[in-house]
């Protein structure tokens, strides 16, 4: 909170950790027999919405904003930082995706394509 909200200390280091999964994997999967039927499948990745792009300007003071600055020192780009140099267009690859183009790709997806038999989400 002190070095994202306020600024007003730096970013603690990232400590390394693994990941332990539960129960180890099946023996013994086959695929599933072919049915040949078409399906279509609607696979979302590494969308990593940040909610507060261009959002909620007045109630978070570091919320990130179109025309700031993607390649910063700070572990989260895109936001409001004094002594920016480079001002950038709205969204950048280093940037999180706005929640409005979130919004609008999930009411263009029917438009495009409305029947989806299976749908998932990774990344």
């Amino acid at each position: 909170m002190c070095a994202t909200m306020g600024g007003f200390c730096p970013y603690p280091a990232v400590p390394n950790y693994s990941v332990i999964f539960p129960e180890p994997r099946p023996a013994n999967t086959s695929a599933p027999a072919v049915s040949g039927k078409v399906k279509t499948v609607l696979h979302l990745s590494d969308i990593h919405v940040d909610p507060l792009y261009a959002r909620f300007r007045i109630l978070v003071p570091r919320d990130a904003q179109p025309g700031t600055e993607a390649n910063c020192q700070f572990p989260i780009c895109c936001r409001d930082y004094e002594n920016q140099t480079t001002p950038l267009k709205w969204g950048d690859y280093f940037c999180d995706t706005p929640a409005l183009l979130l919004e609008n790709l999930l009411d263009a997806i029917p438009k495009i394509e409305p029947i989806i038999d299976f749908a998932i989400t990774t990344g």
